[in-house]
């Protein structure tokens, strides 16, 4: 089996390009005056209809054997539609409007920032052939802004071929069984502006080189501020931090995985639920405290922080570092607990199974932290729900050990919360008091009927839970 950490990639003679599609800043779509913004959530729609593929002649005189063979597949494509953002040109029922001049001059900016010597000197809306229903006409509208660019890539150029412009496909939706012959997309991204850069592969010779291409166009899509990602979130941030009468910290992130809102969450009961998506930042146990979008904020929350005068506004930076947190496991290990306070750990956070649970084998070194006055406060594993060491006899056996109960902190919050409180002061007694109090949200007084959502932006039938908050 080859083993690609000993390849010579250069002698086995590799060779790739890339290809790739970006959505830019628009405030329409590419041929029409539809705003490009995507639905929350995907299967939304105000009407659906439905098309078959069906051949028809090409300019040349015949048929493309493409859409023959698709056409034999017998495939019926149903169309998710809303009327704010789609329109008959999307449907295939009137001809393109004039294309937005902003994207096209857009367009020429990324040649620039491509270095490319060949500049369109007359845009040309060209056709790409789409066979999988995404797009209705069964064909893609393009037109090139440069030609011949180059990007640095380990000190050598990377000759960029093409710099285009062109609408994006409509979104799949409803991933089913298609053995019916039946596929769904939503209209609401067909249009969206987007550029295609397309690398000769000649010049690339490793992997190494190839990522690092990839990484260099990312970067000019956000030099230029032309690629559609990160400013409109950050203005929505800004805007919030800025203008709005409230004094608290809080994270104000994607609510869907569109552009168009952001969800603005308390930071002591807010998490990062997933690696990678743009909606990765969800409000646990709570509701968000409110959303923003173009037409402003709405708050879902009425136990909001006024500001108070400048005057009275202290920077307390006091806190106690030596605080470390531990995740409970079956068989853990008590000298592991034993270290900690051998080490000379002020605090420990533990983060228990069930209703906030450690192994009875824990309990001789709580028994020390008990004696040496080293609070140890416990919250759930779980994420929902409060810490109930009342209920099972192990629970109140860890109560009789000194065990602080976190009440329904994140994990976060608690060790966060401790290295402040534990900066202040070092009694048992006042840390205790000063844990179990709710001091910027982190606890809650019960968990409300909507607690348990996740909600962010993805769930189906979101604009509805929205707007009865």
């Amino acid at each position: 089996m080859l083993n690609p950490e000993t390849i010579d990639f250069k002698q086995l003679g590799f060779h790739a390009g890339i290809e790739v599609h970006h959505q830019i800043r628009s405030d329409r779509k590419l041929f029409c005056h539809c705003p490009p913004d995507l639905e929350p959530d995907p299967e939304n729609m105000d009407y659906t209809f439905y098309r078959y593929f069906r051949p028809v002649l090409g300019e040349m005189g015949d048929f493309d054997p493409g859409m023959l063979v698709e056409f034999e597949k017998g495939y019926k494509v149903i169309y998710y539609a809303c009327e704010h953002n789609t329109c008959t040109y999307e449907m295939d029922e009137t001809p393109p409007f004039p294309p937005d001049h902003d994207a096209i001059r857009k367009g020429f900016i990324l040649a620039h920032y491509f270095n490319c010597s060949a500049l369109a000197e007359e845009i040309v809306v060209n056709r790409k052939q789409y066979l999988d229903g995404s797009i209705t006409t069964g064909f893609q509208r393009t037109f090139i802004t440069g030609r011949d660019g180059w990007v640095p890539v380990f000190n050598k150029k990377v000759h960029i071929t093409n710099v285009h412009i062109e609408e994006d496909a409509a979104r799949r939706v409803n991933w089913c069984e298609t053995a019916d012959r039946t596929v769904y997309f939503n209209l609401d991204r067909l249009g969206v502006p987007l550029t295609e850069v397309i690398t000769n592969h000649r010049d690339i010779d490793t992997p190494e080189e190839l990522v690092e291409l990839a990484k260099q166009i990312g970067r000019v899509l956000r030099v230029s501020r032309v690629g559609r990602r990160g400013p409109r979130n950050i203005l929505y941030a800004a805007r919030v931090a800025g203008y709005e009468n409230f004094a608290e910290v809080t994270v104000c992130m994607h609510g869907g995985t569109s552009d168009s809102y952001n969800l603005i969450h308390r930071a002591v009961r807010c998490r990062k639920m997933h690696s990678s998506r743009r909606d990765t930042f969800r409000t646990l146990d709570d509701i968000p405290l409110g959303k923003i979008d173009e037409t402003g904020v709405t708050w879902f929350k009425q136990d909001i922080h006024p500001r108070t005068p400048g005057e009275d506004f202290i920077l307390d930076t006091k806190i106690d570092t030596r605080v470390g947190m531990l995740y409970s496991y079956p068989s853990m290990n008590p000298d592991i607990l034993d270290s900690m306070i051998d080490k000379g750990y002020h605090g420990i956070v533990i983060i228990g199974t069930g209703l906030g649970h450690v192994g009875t084998d824990m309990f001789p070194p709580l028994e020390r932290c008990q004696q040496e006055e080293i609070p140890v406060v416990l919250v759930v594993e779980p994420l929902f729900g409060y810490i109930h060491l009342r209920v099972y006899e192990t629970g109140r056996d860890m109560l009789s050990r000194g065990v602080i109960e976190g009440a329904n902190m994140l994990p976060s919050a608690a060790y966060t919360k401790l290295i402040w409180v534990l900066g202040h002061t070092r009694n048992i007694d006042e840390v205790k008091q000063l844990m179990q109090t709710n001091i910027a949200g982190e606890i809650t007084e019960r968990e409300g009927p909507r607690g348990f959502l996740l909600l962010q932006g993805v769930e189906p039938g979101i604009n509805t839970i929205l707007d009865n908050l």
